[in-house]
């Protein structure tokens, strides 16, 4: 299924090949592809079952925030990636790290707990307070606890 819609004045048609009228998430996924959120793959699929990568979440962090930022320096295994720049913004704005050997990890899978750290980011969600524990399986200790908790939490919206 194919649907047009205009952005930055120009007509554009999307369809994707692995997504049917059917699928649970089609909606938000037509959505967050037209609203430029979200791309397809040069096949024309979407991969509404796959998991994300870091070097996408960049992508779209990079689509989300509103401040203009040059990318500042670079990770050891990112030159070339075809979102390098998006990278280097998101680590400009301090919204996404890399590892302590300097590397990022473009294509690894992003796991729920650097989502989380991400989106807390993106909303401006820093005030952790003092949440009591709500997950079972997330510690105190945990690298990203702090942030589960404030995601956690219930937050009036402005």
């Amino acid at each position: 299924m194919s649907r047009t819609y205009e952005k930055d004045g120009k007509k554009s048609s999307v369809s994707f090949t692995d997504l049917p009228a059917t699928h649970w998430a089609k909606e938000a996924i037509d959505q967050a592809s037209a609203s430029g959120l979200m791309d397809g793959y040069p096949d024309d699929s979407f991969k509404p079952e796959e998991t994300i990568t870091r070097a996408e979440m960049a992508r779209i962090a990079d689509r989300l925030m509103t401040a203009s930022l040059q990318s500042t320096g670079s990770f050891t295994d990112t030159a070339g990636h075809w979102a390098e720049t998006s990278i280097g913004k998101a680590k400009a704005a301090g919204i996404l790290n890399g590892y302590a050997d300097g590397s990022f990890r473009p294509d690894q899978k992003l796991t729920r707990a650097e989502a989380v750290t991400i989106i807390n980011k993106l909303l401006g969600r820093q005030d952790f307070g003092s949440a009591s524990m709500k997950w079972s399986d997330v510690q105190e200790g945990h690298w990203a606890y702090n942030d589960i908790q404030e995601a956690s939490a219930e937050h009036a919206s402005k």
